[in-house]
């Protein structure tokens, strides 16, 4: 019987949006989950087809299964640290947790090189407390900081994982399933969440500062104020629909997730829709309703941070003249950063090398 296996893109999309349009993960994530689900999907064919399939056919399946394998692994260690291998692989989830991070990475590298260049000018410190945990955001964004507070976290899950809201609690039984590895990337994806909202609002109180100290420039000019920060009780909102869920279904049962996922997949945050702010569905052979729950809790909740962070820098596109004016022309260096330089800058390939027969 003759299998025509998957085809495999010989490059990435490299996705050109910037600080202010909101790149998205779908596109990025769908192409490498979908090169990371192959090994599984060969291997449930040589489970299911054991019967029809020759030597040759099965040694030429286990190759392209090997040489799959072996490129996740490498662009695991290329993407590393915001790609993590689990104890048990699944690929497609790894790729989607590893763009989730390299995106929060930029919407924290960003804001932060900003808060650097207004820091010649305003005193800015950089040093916040979360969860207990003491981060130098300009350290935050290298690979041993990074490992530093994953350790800290490691050691320590359960007394992080109790920190937080407990609106964003999906693997401590509520739903079903406790599992320490995803508690402890829960909280590393929350602290920086909570980094990303702790730069954009140190922004808003920045550009407060820098307009007060040169008021005569800024009258003269004629410019806007700052504008309103956007803000959203996405925790609340997730307490209600459990409290809701519990009431009717009880805890742990299918029907209290359903409710859940369902209270997600059918939000909105400013007339925008899930589908809407991660780029379209993202599809991946292989998930839990719990880790879906998560998914979803996080993207909501990092939008509604970026979107703050979008408000306020298209503000800041407006008011060009008198960053140019005060020294801090540079800014728009950044925010005219791609999320396709990053992916360039910390050296992600742009293209796949891997042969596949078109069957076998």
């Amino acid at each position: 019987m003759a299998m025509t296996l998957p085809i495999i893109p010989s490059a990435f999309p490299c996705p050109d949006g910037t600080i202010i349009n909101l790149p998205t993960k779908a596109d990025l994530t769908n192409a490498l989950a979908k090169i990371g689900d192959i090994p599984s999907q060969l291997k449930v064919y040589l489970v299911t087809n054991a019967k029809n399939i020759t030597a040759e056919a099965r040694e030429e399946i286990e190759k392209v299964i090997k040489d799959v394998e072996d490129f996740m692994d490498k662009l695991a260690d290329i993407a590393s640290p915001y790609w993590e291998k689990g104890t048990i692989r699944n690929w497609g989830k790894e790729a989607r947790d590893a763009v989730e991070e390299m995106l929060q990475e930029f919407h924290i590298y960003v804001p932060v090189k900003i808060m650097e260049l207004i820091s010649k000018i305003i005193p800015v410190s950089f040093k916040v407390n979360l969860l207990g945990i003491e981060i130098d955001v300009l350290k935050i964004l290298t690979k041993e900081e990074q490992t530093n507070i994953k350790t800290q976290i490691g050691n320590k899950i359960d007394k992080f994982y109790a920190l937080l809201p407990d609106s964003y609690k999906v693997f401590d039984g509520d739903f079903g399933i406790e599992c320490n590895e995803w508690k402890a990337k829960a909280i590393w994806k929350y602290l920086k969440s909570e980094i990303m909202d702790w730069v954009t609002n140190s922004i808003f109180k920045l550009g407060e500062k820098l307009i007060g100290k040169f008021k005569e420039i800024w009258d003269s000019l004629g410019l806007p104020k700052l504008p309103t920060a956007f803000e959203f009780d996405l925790e609340s909102l997730i307490a209600g629909w459990k409290a809701i869920a519990k009431a009717k279904y009880g805890e742990k049962t299918k029907e209290y997730r359903d409710y859940i996922k369902n209270k997600l997949d059918s939000l909105t945050i400013a007339g925008i829709d899930l589908a809407t702010i991660i780029g379209g569905k993202i599809a991946l052979s292989v998930q839990s309703i719990e880790d879906e729950i998560n998914s979803l809790i996080s993207d909501f909740r990092d939008f509604k941070i970026n979107w703050k962070k979008k408000l306020l820098f298209m503000w800041v596109e407006t008011v060009e003249k008198f960053f140019k004016a005060i020294g801090l022309g540079k800014i728009f260096d950044f925010i005219n950063l791609t999320f396709c330089d990053l992916l360039k800058l910390i050296g992600f390939p742009q293209t796949i090398d891997i042969t596949v027969p078109k069957s076998v």
